[in-house]
């Protein structure tokens, strides 16, 4: 069959992505005399270095971003934000605020805002973490879905305010932020939606910040498995030279899928019988080579003779995230805590306790998703541009089916995850439903059927999800309209050779013979026959190879 594949632009990672594009350098000159510690530091230049949009969501955030890894100093004239061992709430937003010396979350915040140009009249200075002080309209979470560049408020238990950071992106699940003042530093953080933590956000007037106005590029995932990825998996993102904390738990504090395991305030506690806590030793997975406390490297032979020699962290919980950790492959390193026999003296690790580095974003932490799984490229590819998620915390469930909403909601994500305004005639699609959005976007898009039921918690057949598949590349411009003359005569010799075909529905005939003639469709073996099976049951694994060959046309 002839194909008709027009060029598509680069695919959008959603909002809960953090990659975007190096601006060229047009320089953010502050609106005031920077201390000369800040003006010698790299939190300087990268901000002299960054292009302001004119979209004040997003330039709020870009600025936010130049400052991740700033940690606070210990006196007026420690302010470069590189002094790890000091604290005391010296900074140069404390500085910019004239109130050295005091918690700086909100100073940050209202310095960021100023960087960015944003009138006092959108967000006010403040010096504290309160909605009113920022003179922001402010909305509790159960009222409002929050937005990247709105402002976020916290409130411990029995107090009103606490805490205030930079709304960075949301995911289907939660908010991604950056947070001054947060363990003494400038963190980038996550939250689940409905965490108590979260009071709520402050929403300003201004233009919606996209994914691509995101100009930071270097940023990395540190995945934190605690007791050995049974407990309940956190992530936290970094950039090149930022600092990584780490922390060891309880070997027997396991938490349910909805108990976060507090984490100590430093490592002092954490125990394992008979043992005493010394630090942690870090591996790189592809080339065996050892971390050293100074960030050098040393063969693993170098170091065969005292297996812990230079490579534990004595008295530390914090490492460094080095420009050469990243790159366009895929590395990572794992940091596993390390423990003294009380009795011998003899060390031991423990990957019960286990951090785990990831360049670039993806993490295999499925238990069930192996390299040797003839489906796992496919998976590797949907999980890792945010399109697809396991059915719990470490399951991937390559098998379990998959309905027709949660297709939809896959090809939502991957069209940027943008909301539509539409009237819907689906029945049985309410405003409330997880994929509602998905729903809307598909019905005015042509992508799912103009029925009055769109059916979303049926199972997904074979010939549904290519049908989809097929409208979509219409609606992207990777295909034209099947017509009578792409239907040859070889065409109908090789359909007619699959015994099944018979019980594929007519209507579904021109997404069949696009997709199959394309590689997206793929025919499967069945007791030595090859079968199309269109009336099959889609599985996860299968959505995701059809999904990922769909993707790689051109």
């Amino acid at each position: 069959m002839k194909r008709y594949i027009k060029r598509v632009a680069a695919f959008l990672l959603t909002a809960a992505m953090l990659c975007g594009i190096t601006a060229p350098a047009l320089g953010v000159t502050p609106d005031y005399r920077v201390t000369s510690a800040f003006a010698n530091s790299r939190y300087y230049t990268e901000l002299s270095e960054l292009e302001l949009t004119g979209n004040y969501r997003a330039d709020l955030i870009n600025i936010a971003l130049t400052q991740v890894g700033y940690h606070e100093g210990g006196s007026a004239g420690d302010r470069n934000g590189m002094n790890m061992k000091s604290d005391g709430n010296w900074t140069e937003y404390g500085y910019y605020c004239e109130c050295d010396g005091f918690a700086w979350c909100a100073m940050f915040v209202s310095w960021c805002a100023r960087q960015a140009r944003i009138p006092q009249s959108l967000i006010a200075n403040s010096r504290v973490a309160r909605a009113p002080w920022f003179e922001v309209p402010f909305a509790y979470k159960e009222n409002y879905t929050p937005a990247a560049g709105d402002i976020i408020f916290f409130a411990e238990k029995g107090e009103e305010w606490s805490h205030v950071g930079i709304v960075l992106g949301v995911n289907d699940t939660g908010v991604f932020t950056i947070e001054g003042n947060s363990r003494d530093m400038v963190r980038i953080k996550f939250y689940e939606f409905d965490d108590e933590y979260i009071k709520g956000y402050g929403n300003y007037k201004s233009e919606p910040c996209t994914v691509d106005m995101i100009q930071r590029k270097d940023i990395y995932k540190l995945r934190f498995d605690l007791n050995g990825g049974e407990g309940k998996r956190r992530d936290q993102y970094v950039t090149a030279g930022a600092a990584v904390n780490l922390y060891a738990n309880a070997p027997d504090a396991v938490a349910d899928d909805d108990e976060l395991i507090e984490e100590p305030e430093n490592n002092d506690w954490a125990w394992k019988d008979g043992y005493d806590f010394v630090g942690w030793y870090v591996q790189r997975d592809r080339d065996g080579r050892w971390l050293t406390e100074s960030n050098g490297w040393r063969t693993a032979d170098e170091i065969a003779q005292n297996r812990y020699q230079r490579k534990i962290y004595e008295d530390m919980d914090t490492v460094y995230i080095d420009e050469s950790w990243g790159g366009e492959d895929f590395s990572s390193y794992a940091f596993y805590a390390a423990w003294k026999n009380q009795e011998t003296g003899k060390y031991v690790d423990d990957s019960a306790f286990i951090v785990t580095y990831d360049s670039k974003g993806w993490a295999n932490t499925f238990k069930d998703l192996s390299e040797s799984d003839k489906y796992y490229s496919a998976a590797k590819d949907i999980i890792s541009r945010g399109l697809i998620n396991g059915i719990s915390e470490n399951i991937f469930g390559a098998e379990s089916p998959l309905t027709r909403a949660q297709f939809l909601a896959m090809l939502y994500r991957y069209d940027g995850g943008k909301t539509v305004d539409a009237v819907i005639p689906y029945e049985d699609v309410k405003s409330g439903d997880w994929f509602y959005d998905a729903a809307v976007w598909a019905c005015k898009n042509g992508v799912s059927p103009d029925t009055t039921r769109l059916r979303p918690n049926t199972p997904l057949t074979r010939e549904e999800a290519v049908q989809y598949l097929y409208n979509y590349a219409l609606l992207k411009g990777k295909a034209e309209a099947v017509s009578d003359k792409d239907i040859t005569l070889d065409i109908v010799r090789t359909l007619l050779a699959f015994s099944d075909i018979s019980v594929m529905s007519p209507g579904y005939l021109e997404a069949v013979l696009w997709t199959f003639g394309n590689g997206v469709l793929v025919p499967v073996e069945v007791e030595g026959r090859s079968m199309l099976r269109p009336k099959a049951i889609v599985n996860r694994a299968e959505a995701c190879e059809m999904l990922s060959a769909w993707l790689s046309l051109e």
